[in-house]
This record gives structure tokens, sequence and C-alpha cells, in this order.
């Protein structure tokens, strides 16, 4: 059922505006699954950018393996209402010299984030380049999808 990147696109960006949490799935050498739930924000070629603590368990397991996985979705009370973003990808730290761009496109999501700037300063920003993208919407019909390979960086 793959489609057009332009189908999905339209279908998932204002899932990735409005909702400020995602879902991040890594998985450590011995095979043993974790996720995350974190804040992020999208650009505009919709790579994720997310902050935190370079010794939290999803970090260090993103050091061994650079592969994740995740969900994107808002709380519902009724399986019709179920919608949201899937997708694989690769996540890395960001270089020191991104700093200034990615805050600007955290900001831009989150305004109120400059109140714990300092507290973000000595974090780590992290970018998940998305590979494959599958939007889900129950309101369409039991099921729907659309999905598709996603050109990365």
């Amino acid at each position: 059922m793959p489609t057009s990147t332009e189908d999905i696109e339209q279908a998932i960006r204002p899932c990735l505006r409005d909702i400020p949490t995602l879902s991040l799935a890594t998985v450590g050498a011995d095979g043993r699954p974790h996720s995350a739930n974190l804040y992020f924000a999208p650009d505009k070629d919709l790579n994720f950018y997310f902050v935190s603590d370079p010794k939290s368990l999803h970090c260090q397991l993103l050091a061994e393996n650079p592969h994740v996985s995740g969900t994107v979705y808002p709380p519902v009370k009724m399986w019709q209402q179920i919608r949201g973003v899937q997708f694989h990808g690769t996540c890395a730290p960001i270089d020191a010299g991104e700093w200034a761009v990615v805050w600007k496109v955290y900001l831009d999501k989150f305004p109120h984030i400059t109140e714990v700037e300092d507290l973000i300063r000595s974090q780590r920003f992290y970018v998940i380049r998305p590979n494959w993208f599958r939007w889900i919407d129950n309101a369409v019909k039991f099921g729907f999808k659309l999905e598709s390979d996603w050109p990365a960086g």
C-alpha cells in the first residue's frame, strides 16, 4: 500500500506540528527493546529534534545502535478517533555547530522552553532522520493507512 511522499507529508505534517511528544523505541546490543516519551520538534524536512541527557538509557542505546522506530499520536477514547504517525529511521546527537538552528526549530514549537534554556544547554540535542512513515486514521475507516519510504537526509 505504498503511496506518494506528498500524500504522506500532507497527512502527517499537522499531527507532527500539533502533538508535543513522540514515543521513541530503541534496541540495545542484547536485543532488548526500550521506549521513551520525548518532547520533539520537526524541521521543514520532517527530521525530528529532541533534547535529552546523554546518560539516559535511550541515549546510551542510541550510541550502540542508531536505528529507531516510534509513534506520534494524540490520546483518544474511541477506536474511531485513533490516528497518528509511525516511523522508522536513525538517530544521533547533532553536531555542535547545529545548535542555534535546532534551538530555533525547537523554540518555534515550544516558545515557553526559554524558561529552561540553561537546563537544555546542559543536555544534548538529538536528530531522528526518518526513512519510512505510516499514517493511520480510523476516522477514514478502521485500519486506514498511508505509508511511504521517506527521503533521508
